[in-house]
């Protein structure tokens, strides 16, 4: 009797195990990708990040609020010919929340630099 209650028991954890593994397998070849996005020109990326941060820029502005525009900035995609300036803004509100002294300093000159580009 006692053999039959480990055969049986030996037998449903052998079931289960190959349902877990065959779930397993199912799942993985069953889910669907994400669909490819078409790549984005330069000039695209170039003209949504002015926007951006132009938007970001009037955001800090109105609200002094920092780090919502740091983490605003590095939420962007840049060109490769935007990065200096994007760093520079992105750096510049870094001062403020370090507390450097110099940081509106830092932001004037970001903002020259991004006014430039547009």
């Amino acid at each position: 009797m006692r053999r039959i209650g480990l055969v049986a028991a030996l037998s449903i954890l052998v079931v289960v195990i190959c349902v877990l593994l065959a779930r397993r397998f199912l799942v993985s070849r069953l889910s669907v990708p994400a669909p490819i996005q078409a790549p984005v020109s330069a000039e695209e990326m170039h003209r949504t990040w002015i926007e951006s941060v132009s938007s970001t820029l009037a955001a800090f502005d109105q609200h002094q609020d920092a780090r919502a525009a740091r983490d605003a900035l590095v939420k962007l995609m840049v060109t490769k010919d935007d990065k200096e300036i994007h760093l520079n803004l992105v750096l510049a509100f870094q001062a403020f929340l370090d507390g450097n002294k110099n940081a509106a300093v830092l932001l004037r000159r970001a903002r020259q630099l991004f006014s430039s580009r547009k």
